[in-house]
């Protein structure tokens, strides 16, 4: 049996025969997840310190840039280069250019 096939044959099954198949993806589905945020106190504690730190992080930025700084996202650096060119808007796309 194709693997897709077995797998879309489970959701006319009901959950005491889904794990009578010993099936490794239903049984991982089962268990529950590791704890990934421990205390939450301790995640306000980081989050705080993590706050307090952004004016004097940002200071050092503009000193050391000597000035304005682009703007940051999500830490990826955005590289790009070429020519910007104008386009036509037409009706229904505002940035399609236009057929001719």
């Amino acid at each position: 049996m194709y693997e897709k096939d077995f797998r879309m044959s489970l959701f006319d099954k009901t959950t005491a025969e889904i794990v009578a198949t010993k099936d490794s993806d239903a049984d991982a589905g089962r268990r529950p997840l590791p704890d990934a945020g421990g205390e939450p106190r301790e995640g306000k504690e980081r989050a705080g310190a993590n706050y307090r730190l952004g004016p004097p992080y940002a200071e050092a930025l503009l000193a050391k840039a000597g000035g304005l700084v682009s703007p940051d996202a999500n830490s990826t650096l955005r590289v790009t280069y070429g020519t910007v060119k104008g386009v036509e808007p037409r009706d229904g796309c505002s940035t399609c250019p236009r057929r001719r």
